[in-house]
């Protein structure tokens, strides 16, 4: 689109173009040389978070853009002089927040196993070494059982797919980030009819586990979760039953 009718061909030299997408950083540095053949500035702004905007380009496309995008971010950061680099912070970022989404889902569906009230745990990891953004921001959402979604299952399919492409070309393994993009694929195949339109964590295995076992259980008392998860004449298998003699049981 952007070199179709309308696109780069309608805008003047020296204007300047500003990409805010989650791109491939080779793509990045491929299409600034492109729109520099045709006299356009171009700006690698990619976007994270409440508004972390992570930038490079040439001092004229910061002349142009720097005033706007100081002005809508929280934070602003300038990482070079050529695109490229921003991507590679950007999608670095991406590979924590998808291992950061799973590992959460999966602690709290282990808590849950295991019997452990669910807000209990929820308010000792939040202070505690091992608390994450994504856990504070997603796990209150499986507790209130709101399945609102919050980010598309493909954006981690697509993203994480960019890390591991990246790391491939260069031979770094990234045994973490490949299990993570499994699970985001899982959860993308399960529902082909809203592709992409789930919340980003929603559909992994951790957080069904999760809803299946009463994390979002309106305020139910864990006791009563856990017999039901465990003890229930409806629960998945008879062969599922508690680890041990817990207190809940005795």
């Amino acid at each position: 689109m952007l070199f179709g009718a309308g696109g780069a061909a309608a805008m003047r030299p020296g204007s300047a173009f500003v990409m805010c997408s989650t791109v491939d950083p080779n793509w990045s540095s491929r299409l600034e040389v492109r729109l520099a053949e045709k006299g356009i500035l171009y700006l690698d702004a990619t976007i994270s978070g409440e508004i972390t905007i992570m930038t490079e380009g040439a001092d004229a496309a910061y002349a142009l853009c720097e005033p706007i995008l100081k002005y809508i971010s929280a934070r602003f950061y300038k990482l070079g002089a050529k695109a490229g680099a921003g991507s590679k912070v950007k999608i670095i970022n991406q590979l924590l927040a998808g291992v950061h989404i799973a590992a959460a889902a999966e602690a709290m569906a282990l808590g849950l196993r295991e019997g452990v009230d669910p807000r209990d745990l929820y308010e000792v990891i939040s202070n505690s070494a091992g608390n994450s953004w994504m856990f504070s921001n997603r796990m209150p959402h499986v507790l209130d059982a709101d399945y609102t979604p919050l980010s598309a299952v493909d954006i981690f399919v697509k993203d994480l797919g960019l890390v591991l492409d990246t790391a491939r070309a260069s031979k770094f393994p990234l045994p973490l980030a490949s299990t993570a993009h499994k699970m985001f694929m899982q959860a993308s195949r399960r529902r082909p009819r809203r592709r992409g339109r789930r919340g980003g964590d929603q559909d992994l295995p951790g957080h069904r586990t999760a809803q299946q076992a009463g994390v979002a259980a309106r305020g139910r008392p864990a006791a009563r979760l856990h017999r039901r998860r465990f003890h229930g004449r409806h629960r998945p298998s008879p062969t599922i039953s508690c680890a041990r003699a817990c207190a809940r049981c005795r």
